[in-house]
C-alpha cells in the first residue's frame, strides 16, 4: 500500500509507472521463454516427449511463461488492453536481435524492414495514445 502522504495524482501516476514496469517484465519474460525454447529445441533434437517435458530448458521456459502471466495481469489492472497488447510486439524485435546474436541466425533485409515496420506501428500507437 502508498503511504498516506501520496495524494490521488500522486497515487495514479505510481500505479502507471508499476503498470509501465509489469509490461516490461512481461514482454522481458515472454522473450527469454522464447529463447529457452530454443534452446531446448536444439538440445533435445527429435527426442521423444518425455524427453522434451524433462528438458531443463523447457521448464525454464515454462517458468517464464508462468511469470509473464503474472505480469501481464499486473499489467492490466491499470493499462487498457487495446494500449498494452500491441506494445507486446516488442518480443518480435528481441527475438530478432537474440537470434543473430545467441543463435548466430541470418538476419534478412526483410527481417529487418519489418522489424522497423512493428516500430513504427508502436510508436503511432503511443503517439495516439498520448494525445487522448
Amino acid at each position: 500500500m502508498l503511504p498516506i502522504i501520496f495524494g490521488a495524482g500522486e497515487k495514479m501516476k505510481f500505479e502507471l509507472r508499476k503498470s509501465y514496469f509489469f509490461l516490461l517484465l512481461s514482454i522481458l519474460c515472454q522473450s527469454i521463454a522464447s529463447l529457452f525454447s530454443k534452446f531446448a529445441a536444439d538440445t533435445v533434437g527429435e527426442g521423444h516427449v518425455l524427453l522434451i517435458l524433462t528438458n531443463s530448458y523447457y521448464i525454464l521456459s515454462l517458468v517464464c511463461l508462468f511469470f509473464q502471466a503474472i505480469f501481464w495481469q499486473y499489467t492490466l489492472r491499470v493499462l487498457d488492453l487495446s494500449f498494452a497488447y500491441p506494445l507486446t510486439a516488442l518480443n518480435n524485435i528481441i527475438i530478432v536481435a537474440f537470434s543473430y546474436f545467441l543463435f548466430h541466425e541470418e538476419v534478412t533485409f526483410n527481417n529487418l524492414i519489418g522489424v522497423l515496420i512493428i516500430m513504427t506501428g508502436i510508436i503511432i500507437l503511443n503517439i495516439k495514445s498520448a494525445e487522448q
